[in-house]
């Protein structure tokens, strides 16, 4: 039984083919072996985006319903003052002529962005308030995180680190082949 691999002597390589073809082997192999982990990474990573994004999802509608909630709330406390119907509507009059019978204090222009930047400022503050509580520190979120997520995170750590692997591995075998180049260049 003869083995096509192991060359006899009258076919065997010279030694620039011995020299050219292991490197060649090895590279294409850890090219090959870094395409899939890249490929892997990339998966991970749209994974953890569309997982991200469906938390955002929920966190978007629950923050769209409080800010809702707090658009009515500022609108039942600020805007009596400055608009007819609702000051009506609270006082329980039903016809403007009610209305005219009582005089309602005119806001100065600078009461008026006063009283808009606090009804802005609190909504931001509410809704910053919803987006940080959906965004945990790093340490909490490794403790407290759903499996599947644990387990994403580390495949893409191990994705990572085998990736660098053989990133470090392709650059000692071509630093390995060129040194010895260029000894046996010196040698000839």
């Amino acid at each position: 039984m003869q083995r096509a691999h192991l060359p006899t002597p009258p076919q065997s390589p010279s030694a620039r083919q011995l020299s050219i073809e292991p490197i060649n082997n090895s590279l294409a192999l850890l090219n090959n072996l870094t395409a899939f982990y890249q490929q892997e990474r990339y998966w991970t990573h749209h994974t953890r985006a569309a997982l991200e994004s469906a938390l955002a999802s929920t966190v978007k509608g629950t923050i769209t319903l409080s800010a809702d909630s707090d658009d009515a709330d500022s609108r039942s406390s600020s805007s009596p003052r400055s608009s007819p119907s609702a000051l009506s509507s609270v006082a329980g009059f039903s016809d403007d002529s009610d209305y005219a019978s009582i005089k309602a204090e005119p806001l100065s222009p600078k009461l008026k962005s006063m009283d808009l930047q606090q009804r802005r400022r609190n909504r931001k503050k509410s809704n910053l308030r919803l987006k940080l509580g959906g965004i945990t520190p790093p340490i909490i979120k490794q403790q407290g995180s759903r499996p599947s997520q644990r387990i994403l995170e580390m495949f893409a750590e191990l994705v990572e680190s085998r990736m660098e692997s053989c990133e470090r591995v392709t650059n000692m075998v071509k630093r390995y082949h060129r040194d010895r180049d260029m000894q046996m260049q010196r040698v000839v």
